[in-house]
């Protein structure tokens, strides 16, 4: 029986930016599935031109400065007040926006280290001998949900979180 070798991704090619379809479509639905509002939501014109700098800055770090240190900050800096509200059942929970972000990223980081732990697709580096997927894919993820998340905001518009409403998600 031949034996099945494990796919190995180009060291030049980008994971975030080739999936990152898939991540608008699960915003948009859970979006509109828990009803989320927010507080303290910035402007979608400075969004947006923090969502350019960082998708322009997954292409280019390779070949000039990588500014991910700064696209870091300016996430906190503009949406480190920011907080989504959402509804489970029928109960109204709350939680700072870029925790919602980061849990996400982290969950899929986990899901890569899985799936290179078993194999089924490998880094160039994790060829020979197994290795943790490394944290800079975090921070990469972290990033493209950021993105994803703003061109969501396009679509659907961020409504403002008034103290003890109820909403109007799916269950009521």
């Amino acid at each position: 029986m031949p034996v099945r070798r494990a796919a190995v991704r180009p060291p030049d090619r980008q994971l975030p930016a080739l999936s990152r379809p898939g991540h608008d479509t699960y915003i948009a639905r859970v979006w509109r599935l828990f009803d989320f509002r927010f507080t303290h939501h910035p402007g979608t014109g400075a969004t947006l031109l923090l969502a350019a700098a960082i998708y322009v800055n997954f292409f280019t770090h390779h070949y000039i400065l990588d500014i991910r240190l700064g696209l870091f900050a300016a996430t906190t800096v503009l949406f480190g007040r920011t907080w989504m509200y959402f509804k489970v059942w029928r109960v109204r929970r709350q939680m700072p926006l870029l925790l919602g972000l980061l849990l996400r990223a982290l969950f899929i980081w986990l899901a890569e280290n899985i799936g290179t732990g078993t194999r089924v697709w490998l880094y160039p580096n994790q060829v020979s001998t197994w290795a943790m997927v490394s944290w800079h894919k975090l921070g990469a993820w972290y990033l493209l949900m950021l993105v994803s998340y703003v061109l969501v905001t396009l679509v659907t518009k961020p409504e403002v979180y008034r103290h003890g409403e109820t909403g109007r998600g799916k269950y009521k």
